[in-house]
């Protein structure tokens, strides 16, 4: 008797560290956290643990991660709309100067 061939992905092998056991994609759930005081309402997103093999004796424990993110658009600020300069002769120079704010809860790096 023949057996039928196996697929380049190993699709059918048991054995532990081969494909079989790569090929199903780890799911995650996410779950809306309660609303806050404050009106921010948390995102929990919990990710199946991968298939390992323990190193260290003992029972083990489950511990919890909080993590924090914060999600904005870059944007800038600019009161002065148009900077006026006078004549300036050749080999000489002008500066204008103004202010520019970053109203946003992330970096905008500018120079």
């Amino acid at each position: 008797t023949t057996t039928p061939p196996q697929d380049k992905k190993g699709k059918g092998d048991s054995r532990p560290g081969t494909a079989a056991d790569d090929a199903t994609p780890q799911r995650s759930a996410i779950q809306l956290g309660p609303i806050g005081a404050d009106g921010v309402q948390m995102v929990e997103q919990s990710v199946a643990e991968p298939a390992h093999e323990s190193l260290q004796e003992g029972t083990p424990s489950a511990q919890e991660l909080k993590c924090n993110a914060v999600a904005d658009v870059a944007r800038y600020e600019c009161e002065t709309k148009l900077a006026h300069f006078r004549q300036t002769c050749m080999y000489q120079s002008r500066t204008a100067s103004f202010t520019v704010t970053n109203p946003a809860d992330m970096s905008l790096p500018f120079s």
